[in-house]
């Protein structure tokens, strides 16, 4: 026979994790990026901002380094393919990226400064807000 207490303890973990799971949800429709509940609750009425956390993933398998931007778990092999899916974010949504303190000075988007300033005008253009969060 079954520990009945070991059976209680197990349902109330699942339920807990249904139950966060639901609180969390699975992004917006049609996007597989999870984003992060927005730090402050809306007015009655007024759409919730939604914080995206990006990171610039680093590939050291071929000849020379790839990289990759992530959102959630997307991801996306060029900046073009990146603002593509940030131009299908509702407005008001926000892109936060917080970038490591070492570089190789070949990186997309970081390395260059007017590169960095066209992508966050291409957000802002979107309704986007573009929260670069250099570490270092």
């Amino acid at each position: 026979m079954k520990n009945p207490l070991k059976v209680i303890r197990f349902a109330t973990l699942l339920a807990g994790i249904v139950m966060a799971s639901a609180a969390a949800g699975a992004g917006e429709a049609g996007h597989p990026a999870s984003p992060a509940p927005a730090a402050s609750a809306p007015a009655v009425g007024e759409p919730q901002a939604v914080t995206y956390k990006m990171q610039l993933i680093y590939i050291f398998e071929a000849d020379h380094t790839e990289y990759i931007f992530a959102i959630g778990q997307s991801g996306f092999r060029s900046v073009a393919a990146l603002k593509k899916f940030i131009a299908s974010l509702p407005e008001g949504s926000v892109i936060e990226f917080q970038s490591t303190c070492r570089r190789t000075g070949d990186e997309p988007l970081i390395s260059s400064d007017k590169e960095l300033a066209d992508f966050k005008d291409f957000c802002a253009s979107h309704g986007i807000r573009f929260e670069w969060i250099p570490s270092g």
